[in-house]
């Protein structure tokens, strides 16, 4: 939606609506708390799903699907061409999109960024348990990672207006890797924080330059299609790697390994970014 009523700021537009998402990571996880110590877990999951449930719905009664649908331009109708949308060839579709490299290349970078994402934030927890912080504390560093994130997405998706959606996840690959390699030898609280707000940086930026990116390549006639393709290669990446990384810890009494293969991960997800070019349509 975002990507189809911006052009010319695009990429900070979905950062400053990415940091809602930032804002429930940071203040869900202490509510979350309170809430299970009250009422238990079961009661707690019914409580957040409901008004979850609640604010989806009210809030996707007022939005529209682009400003096409009130008579409206991108950008309050302003009609000037974007760095974002300067080197796209076409608007390809689904079928013209999955004939290119760079589609698949994202399928990968992308499943490589939701198995190291949504499995440290999984295991961040357990992992802060075993290092002997307490549950309000180990909570903290979660909560951490969300209010860094927040800074991360708007950071990252005003660079991506500047420097192009290649060149930011390069960076936000950069960032993530340097965290995963300090998470291996982060063994104190204030170290497992230091761990969060560089890993919280990446994170946020991960999760705001992907969509401003796919319209950048491929335009935006098929946005919703093409993001979606890309997003369910990258939740197949995230339900793989909780339940591998478990596993692994079940097997070695450790996350040492688990979190060595997530760098590894993020290694292969910067390669793919590096060696991404736009899309050559075949004629």
């Amino acid at each position: 939606t975002v990507a189809r009523w911006f052009v010319i700021r695009r990429g900070m537009m979905s950062g400053l609506v990415k940091v809602g998402t930032g804002a429930g990571q940071l203040i869900v996880p202490l509510i979350a708390t309170g809430l299970i110590s009250s009422f238990g877990w079961r009661s707690s999951y019914m409580i957040i799903g409901a008004v979850s449930l609640v604010a989806l719905v009210a809030v996707a009664q007022v939005m529209k699907r682009d400003p096409e649908d009130i008579g409206l331009l991108p950008d309050g109708g302003q009609k000037q061409v974007h760095f974002a949308t300067s080197n796209q060839t076409a608007n390809l579709s689904l079928n013209g999109a999955v004939r290119t490299a760079p589609f698949w290349l994202l399928c990968i970078a992308e499943f490589a960024i939701f198995y190291c994402l949504l499995t440290t934030i999984v295991h961040i927890v357990p992992h802060a348990r075993d290092q002997g912080l307490s549950p309000a504390i180990a909570a903290g560093v979660l909560s951490t990672i969300g209010g860094v994130s927040m800074i991360g997405r708007i950071a990252m998706g005003t660079a991506n207006d500047r420097i192009g959606g290649k060149r930011s996840l390069i960076f936000c690959f950069i960032i993530l890797i340097t965290s995963l390699i300090w998470l291996q030898v982060a063994s104190t609280a204030k170290m497992l924080f230091i761990f969060a707000v560089i890993y919280g940086f990446a994170h946020g930026g991960l999760f705001t330059v992907m969509s401003p990116t796919v319209a950048e390549l491929f335009g935006t006639a098929s946005h919703g299609l093409l993001f979606g393709m890309i997003l369910f290669s990258g939740t197949i990446g995230g339900s793989v790697g909780p339940l591998f990384t478990g596993y692994i810890y079940d097997l070695t009494g450790s996350y040492r390994v688990a979190f060595l293969v997530l760098t590894i991960f993020a290694v292969l997800g910067l390669i793919l970014i590096i060696i991404l070019r736009s899309p050559r349509l075949k004629r």
